[in-house]
């Protein structure tokens, strides 16, 4: 494999038009596919890739692809124990702490899932259910019959 290197006035050029590339945190299937794709084909000609590698790396793909369905499940997953967490929580009286500083007491009213973030309706605040501090059972208003 050779590099090519710029030198002189054209590397100021391509230095001075380029714009600065934004980079990937994660890599999927697809990527992975066009790294290989891009190693078949820039392969020496001599020295053809294994096909034992071939397939450790097909393989590597395929756990890629599994553990990516399985993040997605465990994030649904928890996704819904939270939300049945927080709704046995409507009618109760609970005590949080806000991100802000601002405590908030009060009877819980209903609850939401906003980006998998579940979040509850105390008077007309909203608290995500990690900011909850304490429950309490709701008092039972006595009447006289």
């Amino acid at each position: 494999m050779t590099i090519n290197t710029v030198t002189g006035a054209s590397a100021g050029v391509a230095g001075a038009t380029s714009t600065p590339k934004t980079h990937k945190t994660v890599l999927d299937s697809t990527d992975f596919m066009q790294m290989l794709l891009s190693e078949l084909e820039n392969q020496n000609p001599l020295e053809p890739m294994d096909n034992k590698d071939y397939m450790a790396q097909m393989a590597q793909m395929n756990s890629l692809t599994e553990l990516q369905k399985m993040n997605q499940t465990l994030t649904q997953m928890n996704s819904s124990n939270s939300l049945s967490q927080a709704a046995n929580l409507i009618g109760r009286k609970i005590q949080a702490g806000l991100p802000d500083g601002t405590l908030v007491n009060g009877l819980v009213s209903s609850v939401s899932l906003a980006d998998n973030d579940v979040q509850l309706l105390v008077g007309d605040k909203q608290v995500p259910l990690s900011a909850v501090t304490s429950v309490a059972a709701q008092e039972e208003a006595t009447s006289n019959a």
